[in-house]
């Protein structure tokens, strides 16, 4: 039922995450790349089971991660159902319990584990909410993407998804950068995937 998993994810967690999987009957999809989310969990609806879905993009480690996000959700909905905050104390703690035994079993290497470590100690609702970590994780993509923080204030770029920009100063953890097309500020995440204009 998980075979397809295998080529998704690092092979000495492949045991572990099937044995969870298979645990809480979860359909598992993979799905098109999309630009808003890695992955989602849905609970049990109308005669639906679990369902949670990830990007077919994601490096292994990435997908992996991702994977035990969502898990964490599922264990929380099986607990609470919609009583808690979706990020809240109930999924961190979760969430750290699922990640333990891929820490024991060695399965990160060893500068992503140190930085995953840290971020396990207050998990964030989305590894790109954590830039040291979400820039770690980039280091392992097979396609190599040119980022935000990389090119020099005032070029002009394009994201993912079309829109062109001009990069501008950093205002905390996000670079102010102008649309080309209705000239307004958008505050743009530094490991955005970019495309520079000639």
């Amino acid at each position: 039922m998980y075979n397809g998993l295998q080529k998704y994810i690092p092979a000495n967690s492949f045991d572990y995450l099937e044995t969870l999987l298979r645990r809480e009957k979860v359909s598992l999809q993979i799905k098109a790349p999309r630009n808003s989310k890695w992955g989602d969990y849905r609970s049990p609806y109308g005669g639906t089971g679990h369902r949670i879905s990830i990007n077919s993009n994601l490096n292994e480690y990435a997908f992996l991660i991702t994977l035990c996000h969502e898990i964490a959700h599922l264990l929380v909905w099986n607990t609470y159902r919609n009583k808690v905050k979706p990020h809240g104390k109930e999924w961190q703690l979760a969430f750290q319990a699922i990640m333990k035994p891929l820490f024991t079993n060695q399965v990160f290497p060893k500068e992503l584990n140190q930085q995953l470590l840290q971020h396990m100690k207050l998990p964030k609702a989305s590894a790109s909410a954590d830039i040291n970590l979400l820039r770690i994780l980039k280091s392992f993509d097979k396609e190599k993407a040119l980022t935000l923080e990389n090119i020099p204030e005032g070029e002009r770029f394009v994201l993912s998804n079309g829109h062109p920009f001009i990069k501008g100063i950093l205002r905390r953890k996000r670079y102010i950068c102008v649309s080309l097309k209705n000239g307004k500020n958008y505050l743009i995440h530094p490991l955005a995937s970019i495309q520079q204009m000639s």
